[in-house]
C-alpha cells in the first residue's frame, strides 16, 4: 500500500487477529461444500448391468504415490471386463494431480472399441482431469460425448511448479511453470519430456451438451448416472 507521500509501505497486522488462510479457503476448488474435503477413494466404479459401467474420478492428486496406481489398475481390469458396455466417466471436482498415472486407465478405454463414452465435467476440472480428457477426445474422436459445464481452464496453461506456504497469513501461492498446449499439442522448453511425448492436438472440447447439476448424496448420484446412460442410449 502507499503511504499519504505515495511512497511504498508495508502494512502489518498482528498475529494474534489473523485466520491462518487455509482455514478459510481450499488449496483446490474443488465445489464441494466443505472446504477441507479430500476424496475417500480414487475410483469409484458401479455396474449398471444393461445401462453401462459409471466411473468416478474425484482427484487424481495422491501424496502417497501408491493408492491412485493401486485403484486405476483396479479400473482397467473392469474396464477391460466390461468392454461391450457403455462407459459414463465423471470427473466433475476433479481439481488435478498427475495425469500420467491415469494413462494405464486411458489405454484401457481407449482399446474397448465397442463403446460408447460419455464423461461428465463441470467448472471445477481442472488441471489433470482436463488433460485426461483431452487425451480421451483425442483418441476416440466422436465416440466420446462431452456432457456438463465447460470446464475450469482451457486447454492451453501452464501447470506443474509447486505451492509457497506465506509465514504470517498461512495463505497459499501456487505458481506454475511448464507450458501445455492440448488444443494444438505444442509444447516448449519449459514442458517436462514426459509430459511432453504425450502432448496431442485435441481441439477445442465443445460440450456435446449442457447438463449442469448441484451436489448429490450417494442415492442421489446413482440414480443421476443411471438417467445420464438412460439418456445416451436412447
Amino acid at each position: 500500500m502507499q503511504d499519504e507521500k505515495g511512497q511504498i509501505a508495508n502494512l502489518k497486522v498482528a498475529t494474534g487477529n489473523t485466520v491462518p488462510a487455509s482455514k478459510l479457503y481450499p488449496r483446490n476448488e474443488h465445489g464441494r461444500a466443505d472446504p477441507a474435503w479430500e476424496p475417500e477413494t480414487f475410483v469409484e466404479i458401479q455396474d449398471w448391468q444393461e445401462l453401462g459401467l459409471s466411473i468416478a474420478l474425484p482427484s487424481f492428486f495422491d501424496p502417497s504415490e501408491t493408492a491412485l496406481p493401486k485403484a486405476i489398475s483396479d479400473a482397467v481390469e473392469r474396464v477391460r471386463a466390461c468392454s461391450g458396455k457403455t462407459l459414463l466417466v465423471d470427473v466433475r471436482g476433479n481439481t488435478g494431480g498427475d495425469f500420467l498415472l491415469t494413462m494405464p486407465l486411458i489405454d484401457a478405454i481407449s482399446q474397448s472399441a465397442s463403446q460408447q463414452v460419455v464423461v461428465f465435467v463441470d467448472k471445477f476440472t481442472f488441471s489433470a482431469a482436463i488433460v485426461f480428457v483431452a487425451i480421451l477426445k483425442h483418441r476416440l474422436g466422436n465416440r466420446l460425448k462431452l456432457i456438463g459445464e465447460e470446464m475450469g481452464d482451457g486447454l492451453t496453461f501452464f501447470a506443474e511448479g509447486g505451492l509457497l506456504d506465506l509465514p504470517n497469513s498461512g495463505a497459499v501461492v501456487r505458481y506454475s511453470s511448464a507450458f501445455h498446449d492440448w488444443r494444438n499439442g505444442t509444447f516448449d522448453e519449459t514442458t517436462p519430456p514426459e509430459i511432453a511425448r504425450q502432448i496431442v492436438p485435441a481441439g477445442a472440447l465443445n460440450l456435446d451438451r449442457e447438463w449442469v447439476v448441484g451436489p448429490a448424496d450417494e442415492d442421489a448420484q446413482g440414480a443421476f448416472y443411471q438417467r445420464v446412460l438412460k439418456s445416451v442410449i436412447g
